[in-house]
């Protein structure tokens, strides 16, 4: 693809720069997304370091898959959407889930763009129970004017619920991270039995193709 590695280079390199902060809360603000949940979805929604490990994925594909498609009439949106996505399914999982735990444990964007507390996710609240906890010397403290006493035992308890609807997705996704890791490794044998095969072909033909002229004399092949 025309630009693929300068494109590359430009996803790289924000690795290592970035705007900050402040760039980036005027960013946000310049779009009028404060205090709306865009703000907490949008700045966040393309991770460097996950489009490299799909991109990763994605090369490794086998280029019989998109010989196939084509062979049987596919567009390049029909190969991508037909036969290259069902096989993806581990790389989307795996990448679901980060994006998933990532986002679920997010409080500072919050705490930056938003102003109702309304929309203030999970992990603030926690957040402001754990803050409150400590805050005093008897865990008492004040959110949203109410005064609210937070026991230890009650904020050890949230924090551990806020933690179980991430442990119950997981068992549900693992296969398919143990099936990502089993289609690699089959990827990697089919390479080398595949090469092995073919070198074995190459020896056999060639050790038939000596067996022959040493069959036949020397004067026959002169004649044809």
């Amino acid at each position: 693809m025309l630009f693929r590695n300068g494109f590359m280079v430009m996803v790289v390199i924000t690795l290592f720069f970035s705007g900050g902060m402040i760039p980036t809360f005027l960013v946000v603000k310049s779009y009028h997304l404060i205090d709306t949940i865009w703000a907490m979805v949008l700045p966040g929604a393309v991770s460097t370091w996950n489009l490299i490990v799909m991109r990763t994925f994605f090369t490794g594909m086998p280029q019989e898959v998109e010989e196939s498609g084509k062979i049987d009439g596919l567009t390049d949106i029909g190969i991508f959407f037909r036969l290259v996505l069902p096989l993806s399914k581990a790389i989307l999982a795996t990448i679901g889930l980060f994006y998933g735990v990532a986002i679920w444990n997010n409080f500072f964007s919050a705490l930056l763009y938003l102003r109702d507390a309304d929309l203030f996710p999970l992990q603030v609240i926690v957040r402001n129970m754990v803050l409150q906890g400590s805050g005093g010397a008897n865990g008492a403290g004040n959110i949203g004017g109410d005064s609210m006493i937070v026991d230890e035992a009650l904020k050890y308890a949230t924090i551990i619920v806020t933690t179980v609807p991430i442990l119950l997705i997981y068992p549900f996704l693992q296969k398919y991270f143990a099936k990502g890791g089993a289609h690699r490794v089959g990827q990697r044998l089919t390479y080398r039995h595949g090469k092995n095969s073919f070198g074995k072909q190459k020896a056999r033909g060639n050790n038939e193709q000596k067996r022959q002229q040493s069959y036949y004399p020397r004067s026959w092949a002169r004649a044809s």
